[in-house]
């Protein structure tokens, strides 16, 4: 019986299995087109599985062999009527089977889940298949041959694949700040968040799946332009704080304030293919900074034009600001750690320093008088008073007060 030859473990087996058990009987009375389709089958390195005859009895090879697992079919089902060996699938390949047995075409399927039970347990494997005919010295159809291929591995890195993708997409969605992708040189946009979009001024069916200043034409010539084909084109990293852009908002333009950093999106092969984008909207951040500055401004302007020396310092008590009549009178730096010696007189320094003490510790006013010497070395009485500046915690923040020139009186 030459055509059961080799085969390795399942040659080997069908060897060994006694048929006349079976409905095919013994190998010496099989037909010559099963016993050419199983020696085809024995010694191919394909997986092929063989159903044969009205009970359709099953044959398989090696290649086939490792998709059975261990603690599951094999060897068992070798011989065995296909309903009996597959009835946790039966319902899945009969059709397939009787459509092949009917005369119909070959079947092809890929990525087919088919449930199997193998390693003592029922497991999803995914396969792509066909199933052919099989003719008789009749010409008619006695078998059907499947040839295939477990893909289990590859859908499983596919499904792992699309559910990373998913976890990335989602969260850039729900990323706390705006964060965009830009795709090719024309910065298509691909992925923009709620926070993006309404950074934007713009819905996701104005801006989604179009170049970006396209999209968002509003933003033309502002360099921004420049800025993101730089990082397309170098793959360096880009960021830029409290970058003013004109933007839509309620139907009209305005001036936004935004800090954003680009990166570069690479590719495995090390290509650059496009950008993501994250941005804060930091416009009240920058008004209130301006609002700060103006009225830090006017507070230097007022206190310069005030004849008496005016003072800040911080919650410490280190000196931060000196109207310019500080310098005036004194002829010293007001910033200098040493001009508080030099100025006061040294009968009043140990006094003034410790009421000035207390006051730092307690937050109480600041009050005495102090004589200070002058540019011209004569000594001048003051008034010094101080007072805390708070915090909506009631937390001291910094002090205020001024030297008023009490001398004449």
């Amino acid at each position: 019986m030459q055509f059961l030859a080799g085969g390795g473990e399942m040659g080997e087996l069908t060897r060994a299995k006694d048929w006349s058990k079976t409905p095919v009987g013994e190998p010496e009375n099989w037909p010559q087109s099963l016993r050419t389709t199983l020696g085809i089958i024995l010694n191919s390195k394909f997986p092929m599985f063989l159903f044969w005859g009205p009970e359709l009895i099953c044959f398989y090879n090696d290649a086939y062999r490792p998709s059975l697992g261990k603690d599951g079919k094999h060897p068992a089902i070798l011989g065995k009527k296909a309903e009996e060996a597959w009835p946790e699938i039966w319902h899945i390949i009969k059709p397939l089977i009787d459509q092949v047995l009917a005369g119909g075409e070959a079947t092809w399927s890929e990525d087919q889940l088919i449930p199997i039970f193998r390693n003592g347990k029922l497991e999803d494997v995914y396969w792509t298949f066909s199933y052919s005919p099989v003719n008789d010295e009749s010409d008619n159809i006695a078998g059907v041959l499947v040839t295939c291929t477990e893909t289990t591995g590859k859908v499983n890195t596919v499904k792992s694949l699309e559910e990373s993708n998913r976890r990335y997409f989602n969260n850039i969605m729900q990323a706390p700040v705006a964060m965009s992708i830009f795709r090719g040189k024309d910065h298509v946009v691909e992925i923009a968040n709620e926070l993006m979009l309404e950074l934007m001024g713009k819905s996701a069916e104005e801006i989604l799946f179009k170049p970006l200043f396209e999209g968002l034409s509003e933003a033309k010539g502002q360099g921004l332009e420049q800025m993101i084909d730089w990082v397309y084109t170098t793959g360096e990293r880009l960021a830029a704080n409290e970058q003013a852009v004109n933007l839509p908002r309620n139907g009209k333009i305005e001036k936004v304030y935004i800090n954003f950093v680009c990166e570069a999106l690479k590719e495995p092969d090390g290509t650059l293919s496009g950008i993501i984008a994250t941005a804060t909207d930091v416009t009240e951040q920058v008004g209130a900074k301006t609002k700060l500055e103006n009225s830090e401004k006017e507070f230097r302007q007022l206190a310069d034009l005030l004849p008496a020396l005016v003072w800040t310092t911080d919650k410490q008590g280190a000196q931060t600001f000196a109207s310019k009549r500080w310098k005036e009178f004194t002829g010293l730096d007001p910033y200098d750690e040493s001009t508080f010696e030099k100025m006061v007189h040294p009968d009043d320094l140990s006094s003034i320093i410790k009421v000035w003490t207390e006051c730092l510790t307690s937050g109480k006013i600041y009050k005495t008088q102090v004589r200070l010497k002058s540019k011209f070395g004569d000594y001048q009485w003051f008034s010094v008073n101080g007072e805390s500046i708070r915090n909506e915690k009631g937390e001291i923040e910094k002090w205020i007060g001024t030297f008023a020139n009490i001398h004449e009186q």
